[in-house]
């Protein structure tokens, strides 16, 4: 909520997701979803600082939905390293985030 501006701007933000999650849903396609949106939104607000040549082109979009479920910086970053080193698809990256690997 910090990054919102406090609880006010995070409901109102919160009721704009839900409209334009309608809105693409009815206007492009049903991936736009409340859900699909509001991770899309956690990711710009975790990696607004990084320079994009510095994300990893080797994670999908399904590897950084799986690492938005941290709040921890140090093991997003910590799992990005390992998925590139093992170069592991996401049901692997599951598998390692369940067993805290």
């Amino acid at each position: 909520m910090d990054a919102q501006g406090g609880e006010k701007r995070a409901k109102y933000g919160d009721s704009l997701i839900k409209e334009y999650s309608l809105k693409l849903s009815k206007e492009i396609d049903k991936k736009y979803s409340y859900r699909t949106l509001f991770r899309m939104k956690q990711f710009y607000i975790l990696f607004s600082n990084e320079k994009v040549s510095t994300l990893s082109t080797q994670l999908t979009w399904s590897h950084y939905v799986e690492l938005l479920k941290f709040d921890d910086i140090n093991k997003i970053n910590y799992y990005i390293k390992i998925t590139e080193e093992q170069n592991l698809g996401i049901r692997e990256l599951r598998k390692k985030i369940k067993n805290k690997e």
